[in-house]
């Protein structure tokens, strides 16, 4: 992405930062640490209320922000750059039904974190052609 950014005429340069983990305060620390030198920011966040505040707080302060992979709907962000989460999980659903065949079945879902709004919102959609 870095070398991409670096070749389009209106950006000026691009960093990725990865964060150790997806507290809140995680971010926090990140963003204080962006918030000077950033005039964008695209973030992959957990939806909670300390990270829908520092979401806001970065937008007040004139950073135009981008939600990637995982919404937070109710965060001022200028758009969501992802999937509808819901579809993939009732299309992946639909899929395992196929690979059984028209069998009954156990089937197991392995979840990564329901903290991430794009996981919880697959797993629904899943659930939702099963039931």
């Amino acid at each position: 992405i870095e070398d991409y950014a670096a070749r389009l005429p209106l950006v000026a340069s691009c960093r990725i930062h990865s964060l150790a983990g997806i507290s809140p305060s995680t971010l926090q620390g990140a963003v204080e640490n962006l918030s000077l030198k950033a005039n964008g920011v695209g973030v992959i966040a957990v939806d909670h209320p300390r990270t829908r505040n520092i979401l806001r707080e970065l937008v007040e302060a004139g950073i135009r922000l981008v939600t990637l992979v995982s919404d937070v709907p109710a965060a001022p962000r200028s758009a969501y750059v992802g999937i509808d989460n819901r579809v993939a999980g009732r299309t992946a659903a639909l899929l395992m039904g196929r690979f059984l065949g028209g069998r009954s079945g156990h089937l197991a879902m392995v979840v990564g974190s329901r903290s991430y709004r794009g996981h919880e919102e697959r797993e629904m959609g899943f659930r939702s052609v099963l039931s």
